[in-house]
């Protein structure tokens, strides 16, 4: 408006003088630059402010992805191995034929265990199995050299040390490697005739804790220095179970097993070398006894709901808590900050503190835990258009700086503090937390009907992610990524 109404307002007063006969040239004025016909000074125009510049987008480098044809191979788990750092290991289950550098590797219902470099190169890859079935479940390494697998088997399976056969159902199995050649270690078969299942394993120092379901009764063999045999029973089926073995010698030794009652749909576990404790979360219904022996547990009842508890490396219960209400609510991931003995866990929440229902787009969390129990902070994500409720975390991971590395599936967008992710299908987001909670980053892996069924860390900043697309799609491909996420500078 400034500039319209100046030479209005100045060519009525020229106008006014001219009338009363006293116009007067303004000798400052430079009339030859007049608009013709125009008697009034040119009006300056104001500056125009400079345009501010476009914030920098930070995203994170991805180093190389594999692509998995036909998804002939469903990795479960990977890990990068503390010691060996340069070094992958995955583990999958084998649906058609595949050549991942070693030679040919063809079947269905195999076992694969391979190694590659952290430049994606072959460097070995073996097959076990046999007559039966063998379900992978997850993978972890010492960091000096062995490397444990778990998971269930059906009928008559080789892993490596001779036939095993299954009791009925679907039985327990527990196999150790050389990491450096995959050579064979030992193997071991546990189970009933009910179904029998190991979901997770840590592997750290020289102990190995893995945890899982069971119905009817698994013996764990003797604890060291004791006659008598170690034997879980079930309440009914789908209980959960936790126990730890001595992996020092050539054959590993049981130290303790315990059932936990409750009809558990999926279980995570996290151990620490650093004496903190082990962490077991999941999904639960029924009722779940973390209460025997000397603990702080308690009985926890629910109904599709989420349970966390930690415990000392002897088996006594720390803390135990339930999560949920009355929607069904998810949590497969927990890990524990070795620095802190913090637990931090993540899924589907769908209750706030007073256990009141929250909106549909504001029920992916993640949560953080003092080895006391008390909670430190929750964060959660928004989401729009999260058909079928897509959106979860599947899988955390921990930095060196405490901070929170959090990977799951999505549909529509997503934001968890930082840019709005968005999709016109299904991706696989990545999230970086600090370590209070705060927002740092967020990407996606632009791939298309991607799910996530993997993740390991190197040095934190440096992610080797496994997944595969739809099965229902024409996008069913498995894949493996090698990424670098920004420094938590670069982020913020």
């Amino acid at each position: 408006m400034k500039t319209r109404t100046q030479p209005l307002i100045a060519a009525g007063l020229l106008l006014a003088t001219a009338v009363a006969g006293c116009a007067t040239e303004d000798r400052n004025v430079d009339y030859s630059q007049l608009p013709p016909g125009s008697t009034a000074p040119p009006v300056d125009p104001e500056p125009r402010p400079e345009p501010e510049p476009e914030p920098e987008v930070v995203s994170h480098t991805t180093h190389w992805t594999q692509t998995i044809a036909d998804d002939a191979l469903r990795i479960r788990d990977t890990k990068i191995d503390a010691y060996f750092s340069k070094e992958v290991v995955i583990v999958g289950e084998l649906d058609g034929a595949i050549d991942l550098g070693g030679g040919m590797l063809d079947g269905e219902g195999d076992m694969v265990i391979a190694s590659l470099s952290l430049d994606g190169e072959h460097l070995w890859s073996k097959q076990l199995g046999g007559s039966g079935v063998v379900r992978v479940a997850a993978v972890d390494t010492d960091g000096k050299g062995q490397l444990v697998v778990v998971g269930s088997f059906e009928g008559t399976v080789d892993l490596g040390g001779g036939l095993l056969s299954s009791a009925g159902g679907s039985d327990i199995f527990v196999a150790a490697y050389d990491h450096l050649s995959g050579g064979h270690l030992w193997s071991k078969r546990l189970g009933d005739g009910a179904n029998q299942s190991a979901l997770d394993v840590d592997f750290a120092g020289k102990t190995i804790v893995l945890a899982g379901r069971f119905g009817g009764e698994i013996d764990f063999g003797k604890p060291a220095g004791e006659d008598a045999s170690n034997i879980v029973i079930s309440g009914g089926g789908n209980d959960l179970f936790v126990a730890t073995m001595d992996a020092s010698g050539l054959e590993p030794q049981l130290l303790w097993a315990r059932g936990y009652g409750g009809a558990v749909s999926e279980v995570a576990l996290a151990d620490t070398e650093m004496g903190v404790g082990i962490a077991v979360a999941g999904t639960f219904d029924g009722a779940l006894d973390f209460s025997g022996g000397e603990g702080n547990g308690q009985v926890l009842q629910g109904d599709h709901d989420i349970f966390v508890a930690m415990m000392d490396l002897g088996g006594q219960t720390l803390f135990s808590h339930r999560l949920g209400g009355e929607s069904p609510d998810w949590c497969s991931s927990v890990v524990i900050d070795e620095s802190t003995g913090d637990v931090v866990l993540g899924g589907l929440l769908t209750v706030d503190d007073d256990g009141q229902p929250v909106l549909a787009s504001e029920q992916v969390f993640v949560d953080r835990y003092n080895k006391g129990g008390k909670r430190q902070w929750r964060q959660r994500a928004k989401v729009e258009n999260n058909a079928g409720q897509t959106a979860k975390v599947t899988h955390l991971l921990i930095t060196p700086q405490a901070d929170v590395v959090a990977l799951g599936p999505f549909a529509g967008e997503l934001d968890f503090g930082g840019p709005v992710l968005k999709t016109p299908g299904t991706d696989t987001f990545v999230a970086l937390l600090s370590d209070s909670g705060e927002h740092l980053y967020s990407g996606k892996l632009d791939r298309q009907n991607a799910r996530t069924t993997a993740a390991t860390a190197r040095a934190g900043s440096r992610l080797l992610i496994a997944g595969h697309g739809d099965p229902y799609s024409e996008d069913d491909e498995g894949f493996l990524t090698y990424l670098e996420l920004p420094s938590a500078a670069d982020a913020e």
